[in-house]
């Protein structure tokens, strides 16, 4: 099976050897065709040095500079350069356990889903996350949960599995992390099949989160109200048009 992996990487050139590697180990293990890109939102480590030596063991390795800047920007990036219809996105920091990825096929083929996420919230799922981080997550999903009555568990997970197809009709548009909120919350408001299967978010190997939530948080609100509204307000505008 063809697969595209898309991982965002800003100063992971630590954890980008192992990740690259137990990734492809997994592919050969399991028959999948991979095209694995590693996108750089403009990292000032030795990312470049080690993708160049990566890419002599692994020919379908490709480092692709990031169009923006943040990890949202670099998401968008990797979907218009990738070219198989299966996507996985997920964390270069090794906080995501490729191990997972014969798992989301399955479950992408058992339930027809347009995107199935790694949910760490859900009958199954664990995270080794600071507290306040575990409350505002789960938060999150209790808010997309109410306001568009579809029950789900993680709503602001980066580890997926999509159909590129889908995203690509998202239209996203976020550069930063409330990407990992836009995702699911368009492709819910837009009637595609979303569901998600429970994973173990894993503490990072080498160096420090970017992800700050007490700074953060706002532009996620921001997202989930703003996209709500829009959807809500979509008819009149249609009704409007039509007169």
């Amino acid at each position: 099976m063809n697969l595209t992996i898309i991982s965002p990487a800003k100063n992971e050139a630590k954890n980008l050897p192992e990740l690259i590697k137990r990734t492809f180990a997994l592919a050969k293990k399991h028959f999948l065709n991979l095209e694995f890109i590693l996108v750089d939102d403009h990292s000032n480590d030795a990312t470049n040095s080690v993708i160049s030596k990566l890419k002599k063991t692994y020919p379908s390795l490709r480092l692709i500079k990031s169009e923006g800047y943040g990890p949202g920007a670099a998401l968008i990036t990797g979907f218009r350069h990738a070219r198989f219809p299966t996507v996985v996105t997920l964390d270069s920091d090794l906080s995501h356990d490729p191990e997972v990825i014969p798992l989301f096929l399955q479950e992408l083929k058992r339930t027809r889903a347009d995107i199935v996420i790694g949910s760490r919230f859900m009958k199954g799922g664990q995270a080794d996350l600071p507290t306040h981080r575990l409350f505002f997550s789960r938060f999150m999903g209790l808010l997309v949960s109410l306001l568009t009555r579809h029950r789900i568990y993680d709503a602001t997970s980066g580890f997926r599995i999509q159909k590129l197809a889908a995203i690509k009709k998202l239209q996203l548009k976020n550069p930063g992390f409330p990407i990992h909120l836009e995702i699911p919350l368009k492709a819910i408001l837009g009637r595609y099949r979303v569901h998600e299967y429970p994973i173990h978010y894993l503490k990072r190997k080498h160096g420090l989160s970017k992800m700050r939530t007490f700074k953060i948080g706002p532009s996620y609100l921001r997202v989930l109200f703003m996209e709500i509204l829009k959807h809500n307000l979509a008819p009149l505008f249609r009704f409007a048009n039509q007169v």
